[in-house]
């Protein structure tokens, strides 16, 4: 017969800190960007920082096909995807996520634009609000280019 947990923060494999945040103990598999267009691969990725400070930051995923598709001057759609978790867990480095961007881009030819916050357990509510601010216009434009 199982036993019956009554700490959730046993469950979830998680420590309370006194200021209201936790620390985890337990990873997820992350995988690296790979920026490299050398590399035979399907899709490119790179890792652009929004706010330093926040440590909110996105991976933008390319087809290798928009590089080898003569210079017409067409665009590729844009993609942005908000990775799941209940704001939790886990992030935008996240092997099933980056996978899923990476298949996404590759199959669709679309550039994908895979956003990261900060999670609850770290972060006091409402920490995810972070890269909304963004596109609301309550903070400054993000610049890439």
């Amino acid at each position: 017969m199982s036993e019956f947990v009554d700490d959730p923060h046993q469950l979830l494999h998680v420590l309370r800190n006194p200021d209201g945040t936790f620390t985890r103990f337990l990873e997820d598999p992350h995988t690296p960007p790979t920026p490299d267009p050398s590399l035979p691969i399907l899709v490119l990725t790179k890792d652009m920082t929004i706010n330093q400070s926040n440590n909110t930051w996105l991976r933008l995923f390319l087809p290798r096909k928009a590089l080898e598709r003569p210079s017409n001057n067409s665009k590729l759609p844009l993609i942005f995807f908000f990775h799941g978790g209940g704001f939790i867990y886990p992030s935008v480095a996240s092997t099933i996520f980056h996978d899923f961007c990476s298949t996404m881009a590759s199959d669709i030819g679309a550039v994908v634009a895979s956003l990261d916050y900060r999670l609850n357990l770290e972060h006091r509510l409402p920490a995810y609000e972070d890269p909304v601010g963004h596109s609301t216009g309550s903070k400054p434009a993000l610049m890439i280019g």
